[in-house]
């Protein structure tokens, strides 16, 4: 089953990190009707506008309301991967692909992409992007279950090997591509868009298991303990409180004066809350990513021939489907964040 999906997702045409097979596209591609090939294009090109203002709007306000320190140096790092994707190597794909499908375009009209230094420096930042929110999803584990020990997660130095650890690791695996181990990046004909063609060795299918599908299984397994150690943490609370109220109730005048509250004590839970914010925001992330980057390389690699008939079908599940997982991550914070609520608000109060 592996071997079987690894040999379906790295025999396509990749500008996402997934491909389409090369025997089929000559043949397929003139019975797509123009009109599904405009709508699909149209489409993914709003997508990547719309994640590109919003990724600006997020980046602008966590710069300019001091939302970069700690964890939130993470998430701008992040954010400038995927504002990358959205803006730049998605756009640019789209448009290569889109003249190739269109009739009668002329070698000069097309864009001059040279596609091994184009598809390089996008697996790049694939591969940067995925990694680095496996390690803020570390970043967040450790905040919530060891806050004595979280200092130590936010110094410079610990910053910056979060930031560059995952390039070392995006670097590690991209850079054989470039001497034609595992895949050869190129412009192939007859189908005439940049791809990266499989050279069927082992090292694809180690290529795919590091791209998409551990570290999405690492940030399952991190952002499940990370709930469940909320949730242990408020049936415990729940339970202490219940204990101390009951016997108030029957022993204790119904007016009595509430406990101070410690500067300490109120700190520690506006900080607890915001923890538990942020886990949100990125647990939706998560699945959002999941709904968006796993069905269409799971059905490729269980039906082999399902994207045989229609080649606009794999571009939408494999291509526009990955560019929604990252252009909507942002409304996820301005949704649920206070903090990115009020800085977008004062950021459009001054640009209005």
């Amino acid at each position: 089953m592996a071997s079987s999906m690894a040999i379906s997702w790295n025999s396509s045409c990749c500008v996402n990190g997934s491909f389409a097979d090369d025997n089929n596209l000559s043949s397929s591609y003139p019975e797509e009707s123009q009109s599904s090939v405009t709508g699909w294009f149209a489409f993914t090109m709003a997508v990547c506008v719309f994640g590109t203002v919003l990724f600006l709007l997020l980046l602008t306000a966590a710069v300019t309301k001091g939302l970069h320190h700690g964890a939130g140096f993470l998430i701008i790092h992040i954010s400038c991967l995927q504002l990358y994707l959205c803006a730049v190597s998605y756009p640019l794909s789209t448009i290569d692909i889109y003249l190739a499908l269109i009739p009668g375009t002329r070698e000069e009209e097309r864009l001059t992409l040279h596609c091994q230094s184009f598809l390089f420096i996008f697996k790049c930042a694939v591969h940067a992007e995925m990694w680095s929110s496996v390690l803020l999803a570390v970043n967040r584990c450790v905040a919530v279950a060891l806050p004595y020990r979280y200092k130590e997660m936010t110094t410079r130095a610990m910053l910056c090997s979060m930031v560059g650890v995952p390039w070392v690791i995006a670097l590690a695996l991209n850079v054989p591509l470039l001497f034609g181990v595992g895949m050869e990046l190129k412009r192939d004909h007859p189908v005439r868009y940049c791809l990266a063609m499989p050279n069927g060795d082992s090292y694809s299918a180690m290529y795919l298991l590091m791209e998409r599908f551990l570290p999405l299984a690492v940030k399952g397994v991190l952002h499940f303990a990370l709930f469940l150690h909320f949730g242990i943490q408020r049936v415990h609370r729940n339970r202490v409180v219940r204990l101390l109220c009951v016997p108030l109730k029957t022993s204790l005048p119904s007016r009595m004066p509430r406990p101070p509250q410690t500067r300490n004590s109120g700190s520690h839970a506006h900080r607890g809350g915001r923890n538990m914010v942020l886990a949100k925001i990125l647990g939706l992330s998560f699945l959002w990513k999941c709904v968006c980057f796993l069905p269409g390389p799971i059905s490729q690699g269980i039906y082999p021939n399902l994207y045989s008939s229609s080649k606009m079908l794999q571009f939408w599940m494999l291509r526009t489907f990955a560019v929604c997982g990252y252009a909507a991550n942002p409304i996820f914070f301005f949704a649920l964040s206070s903090d990115y609520q009020t800085a977008l608000a004062q950021l459009l109060q001054h640009i209005l």
